[in-house]
């Protein structure tokens, strides 16, 4: 594969890209992430990537036969609260995903949803690198994440105050259980 030396991420030309099966990388700065900031997570530094491009054999996949593709690798460092305890956490966050490009919606919808090796998705212009990053890196998130043993306060008592019971405690029931005894 080639690198492309003028490559802008903001409006990147994934046509070319993929017609001469290049290959470029680079970062987006955490503050760039509107989406992930909106939902509590920090982005601990910026987010790397590398975006490679080509057109796909014949022989390979005759379903999509001279489409271009994209390959898509990102990693994030990131800290977000955790689902217990509600202290922050730190995570680390890496994904890879192929994605075979369609001029128009109708055609990504009549892609296959059971692809494994290929998602569908439309060419646009300009083209929204930072979001596509962000999308992936939302789809990674765990939608309850926790950490494996919550940390504690100095007075080694858990976070989560537990409820204050009286000593002598109402029991509704207790009058039926002397009725039983007579």
């Amino acid at each position: 594969m080639t690198t492309m030396s003028a490559f802008d991420p903001m409006q990147p030309d994934i046509t070319s890209l993929c017609q001469r099966g290049a290959s470029v990388a680079g970062e987006f700065s955490a503050d760039r992430f509107l989406r992930l900031l909106a939902d509590e997570v920090r982005l601990l530094g910026a987010v790397t990537w590398q975006l490679s491009g080509g057109v796909i054999p014949r022989h390979e996949r005759p379903d999509y036969a001279d489409k271009t593709f994209l390959s898509l690798e990102w990693q994030a460092s990131l800290s977000l609260p955790c689902a217990r305890c509600l202290q922050s956490m730190n995570a680390e966050l890496k994904g890879q995903q192929r994605y075979v490009l369609f001029d128009t919606e109708q055609e990504a919808d009549a892609a296959p949803m059971e692809d494994d090796d290929y998602d569908a998705l439309v060419k646009q212009t300009p083209f929204d690198l930072l979001g596509l990053i962000e999308d992936e890196i939302l789809l990674a998130l765990d939608p309850a994440p926790r950490h494996e043993v919550c940390p504690t306060t100095a007075s080694n008592q858990p976070l989560m105050p537990q409820a204050n019971q009286p000593a002598n405690t109402h029991r509704p029931f207790e009058g039926l259980t002397k009725m039983r005894k007579h």
